[in-house]
């Protein structure tokens, strides 16, 4: 499809990852806002205890009301930290997931969605209806075409 790109899709079986997280609620309008002011939460938190980040920062769609999204956005870790509401450790469940690399601004995301569920569809399976966004680079560090955000789909079964 002309205008997006992202690797072929994959299934691959996953580990269970550990991750600092905050579990909340936003409709799609407000999540850039969400997102940003939980990111800095957790990096403000993170700091005053001494600890860096040891793995990606993900966001975690449990559903997909675009009027009310159940997320989870945080980091994963390498290691337990202490909690501090809201903040939280949480684990990305194992599992088979479909998986690409979608490269370009995250208001495109959308579109490579839509080919991963048409290519689930074509291939018989079925999403769980959990999905994850990994973010491998972030604004401010290259330009928005070059964004590039791993997503994993879960599949039932």
């Amino acid at each position: 499809m002309e205008g997006i790109m992202f690797t072929p899709f994959t299934i691959e079986q996953m580990d269970k990852q550990l991750a600092f997280t905050v579990r909340t609620r936003s409709p799609q309008k407000d999540l850039g806002n969400v997102i940003g002011k939980t990111y800095n939460e957790i990096m403000t938190y993170m700091s005053s205890i001494n600890e860096a980040p040891t793995g990606l920062p993900f966001i975690g769609y449990f559903n997909m009301d675009m009027d009310d999204l159940d997320i989870e956005i945080g980091m994963i870790s390498t290691k337990t930290l202490p909690n501090k509401d809201p903040m939280h450790m949480s684990e990305i469940s194992e599992g088979k997931f479909v998986v690409t690399v979608h490269t370009g601004p995250y208001e495109t995301l959308v579109q490579t969605y839509n080919e991963m569920m048409k290519w689930i569809g074509e291939q018989g399976l079925d999403a769980s209806g959990i999905g994850y966004e990994l973010y491998l680079n972030a604004p401010g560090q290259v330009a928005d075409e070059e964004l590039e955000t791993k997503i994993l789909m879960g599949l039932k079964g």
